[in-house]
């Protein structure tokens, strides 16, 4: 028996949540990655399935830096430049 969410088709939305999930399990932002979590097993996703330990996201690198940079700057409460950041991630 395979785990839930082992061959779960995804769409967009779903691989931005989980991409979200593992960058902030990388953040160390555990309250929004167990939040992200909850809400994918709610959809059948089992996100330590399909995204297991050692993933490697195909973002590149310097998307990876901005959104490394936009989790620091709100952590230091520096909503203005997050702003910025987010802005341009869009």
């Amino acid at each position: 028996v395979r785990p839930p969410g082992y061959d779960t088709v995804v769409d967009e939305n779903i691989e931005w949540k989980l991409d979200r999930w593992v960058e902030a399990k990388r953040a160390k932002d555990f309250d929004l990655a167990d939040q992200i979590r909850a809400e994918l097993r709610e959809k059948g996703i089992e996100p330590d399935t399909v995204r297991p330990p050692g993933y490697i996201s195909p973002m590149d690198k310097e998307t990876e830096r901005k959104l490394d940079l936009w989790v620091e700057a709100k952590r230091m409460k520096d909503f203005a430049t997050a702003d910025a950041i987010r802005a341009d991630l869009r």
